[in-house]
C-alpha cells in the first residue's frame, strides 16, 4: 500500500511537470491582438435598396456598402445589417451593422480587455457602437454614416381657385422629403416674396401682389434638422403655371410681410384643438377673427393678443410678435414645440410628416408641449424610445448601457420575447 502511494505520488507531480512545461509552451507561442483595423466605406444613396445581407466585402461600387480587413491574423466571418433595412432608404437613415472577425489560427487570440478603443476604423464610413470578445472570436456592433443624397423635389405646384380672391399657391409634398421648403413668387424676373425653411404645402401670396402682372412661384424641399443639413441636399425645383393679375384683382398689401418671416397659411387638414371662428374684425367684438387667411385672438379691452403663449378654453395657442397665430413647428431656448393646423399645441404622440414625435403631457406640467429628444417614454405599461432629432426609434436601439428592440409599425420596446434569435428580457434589454 506504501509503494502504491508512493507510485501516485510520483505519477501527480510528474502530470503537474507536462501541465506546467504545456502551459509555458502555449504562453510563448500564444500572441495576443491587442486591436483591429475595419475598412468601411459607404456609396449608398437615396433611394438605394439595402437588406440585411447586402454588405460587399471590399472596396463597394455605387450604391453599395462595403467592409473589409487587411490582416494575415484575422477575418471576417459575418456581416449583418441589423437595423436601417429598406427597399428605398432615405436621406439620414441611420444604419446598424454587426460584424463578427475571427481568429485565422489557434496561435491568435483577442486580448482580454477589448474595447471600443481597440477597434480602428479606416475609410471614415462608420464608428464603433459596442464590442465583444472571446478568446478567438470578436463581434462589432458599427453605426454607419447616415446616407447621403438629394431629397425628392415636391408635385404638382399650382395655384388654387378661390372664390374670394386669387393667389393661393400649393404643391403635394414629396414623398421622401423633410417635410420643409423654399417658395419663391415671382413677378416677371423679379423676386418678390422668399419663404425659408417653412413647413406647409400651401401659403397665400395674394397680400403680395400689389401690381399687376404675371406672378409665378417655385418650391423645392430644404433640409431642416442639422442631421438633414449634415446628409441632405435641396431637391429641384417645382415651377408653378403663370396667374396674371390685373388692374381689378391687385391686392391693397394688407397682411403682407416684407421681410423673410414665413408665416402659415390656415385652412390644411384638420386636427384636434379648439376652433378658431370669425371672418373678419368686428368693432366691439373680441375673440377669434381672420384677416387674410390668418388668425388672430382679440380681448374685450380690444388688445390683440401678441408675441407670446395664450391658453384659450383649455388648449395652448401661441401668436407672433404681429399677433398672428402660429401654427407648425416652432424652436425656442427650451427646445422645439409644433402647432396644428388649427393652432392647437401637440401634446402626447403626434405624426407629422410620416414620422412620430412625443410631446410632454399634463404629467410633466413644467414641460407641457415641448418636444421629447433622446427619452424613454412609458405610458399605460408600454416603453418607447425617442432619438436626439424626437424620432420614435424603431429596430434594434442602444438604450443607456444596453441594446433594446423596438417593434417597427408600433414603436413599442419588446419584452420577453427573441428577436433576431437573441433573447429580450423582462426590462427589454438584451444582456449579452
Amino acid at each position: 500500500m506504501k509503494r502504491m502511494c508512493q507510485i501516485w505520488a510520483v505519477f501527480a507531480a510528474a502530470m503537474l511537470l507536462l501541465m506546467s512545461f504545456s502551459e509555458a509552451v502555449f504562453g510563448a507561442t500564444t500572441k495576443k491582438l491587442s486591436s483591429v483595423t475595419l475598412h468601411v466605406k459607404s456609396k449608398l444613396e437615396s433611394g438605394d435598396s439595402l437588406e440585411k445581407d447586402s454588405i460587399t466585402e471590399g472596396e463597394p461600387a455605387d450604391g453599395e456598402l462595403g467592409i473589409w480587413v487587411d490582416s494575415d491574423k484575422y477575418e471576417i466571418d459575418e456581416m449583418r445589417i441589423t437595423s436601417g433595412t429598406s427597399k428605398d432608404t432615405r436621406v439620414g437613415q441611420e444604419i446598424t451593422v454587426r460584424v463578427i472577425l475571427v481568429t485565422k489560427d489557434d496561435d491568435y487570440i483577442f486580448k482580454s480587455g477589448f474595447s471600443k478603443k481597440s477597434v480602428k476604423i479606416s475609410g471614415g464610413g462608420g464608428t464603433v457602437s459596442s464590442v465583444s470578445r472571446s478568446s478567438h472570436k470578436l463581434t462589432v456592433t458599427l453605426k454607419i454614416k447616415a446616407v447621403k443624397g438629394q431629397y425628392e423635389a415636391p408635385d404638382d405646384a399650382e395655384w388654387r381657385d378661390s372664390s374670394s380672391h386669387p393667389g393661393k399657391a400649393h404643391w403635394t409634398a414629396a414623398s421622401h422629403g423633410s417635410g420643409y421648403y423654399e417658395v419663391i413668387l415671382r413677378r416677371g424676373g423679379s423676386v418678390i416674396k422668399r419663404l425659408n425653411d417653412y413647413n406647409g404645402t400651401s401659403y397665400d401670396f395674394y397680400p403680395y401682389m400689389t401690381k399687376t402682372g404675371t406672378y409665378t412661384f417655385r418650391v423645392r424641399t430644404v433640409p431642416h434638422t442639422s442631421s438633414q443639413k449634415q446628409y441632405g441636399k435641396n431637391s429641384d425645383w417645382a415651377e408653378s403655371d403663370d396667374l396674371v393679375i390685373d388692374k381689378d384683382h391687385v391686392s391693397d398689401g394688407v397682411g403682407a410681410v416684407w421681410d423673410t418671416e414665413t408665416g402659415a397659411a390656415y385652412g390644411s387638414s384638420g386636427s384636434s384643438g379648439a376652433q378658431p371662428g370669425g371672418s373678419g374684425p368686428v368693432p366691439g367684438q373680441a375673440g377669434w377673427y381672420q384677416q387674410n387667411y390668418r388668425w388672430f385672438y382679440r380681448f374685450p379691452d380690444g388688445t390683440v393678443k401678441s408675441n407670446g403663449w395664450e391658453q384659450i378654453q383649455g388648449v395652448w395657442y401661441c401668436f407672433e410678435e404681429n399677433g398672428a397665430m402660429r401654427t407648425g413647428w416652432y424652436q425656442t431656448d427650451r427646445g422645439w414645440y409644433y402647432f396644428t393646423d388649427k393652432g392647437a399645441m401637440a401634446t402626447g404622440w403626434a405624426d407629422i410628416g410620416g414620422t412620430w414625435y412625443y410631446f410632454y403631457e399634463e404629467d410633466r406640467p413644467d414641460m407641457i408641449g415641448l418636444m421629447a429628444a433622446n427619452d424613454i417614454i412609458t405610458r399605460n405599461g408600454k416603453t418607447w424610445y425617442v432619438d436626439q432629432d424626437g424620432k420614435r426609434a424603431s429596430g434594434w436601439r442602444q438604450v443607456g448601457d444596453h441594446w433594446s428592440y423596438f417593434y417597427p409599425d408600433s414603436g413599442e420596446m419588446a419584452r420577453n420575447t427573441v428577436i433576431d434569435t437573441f433573447q429580450i428580457d423582462s426590462e427589454g434589454c438584451w444582456r449579452r
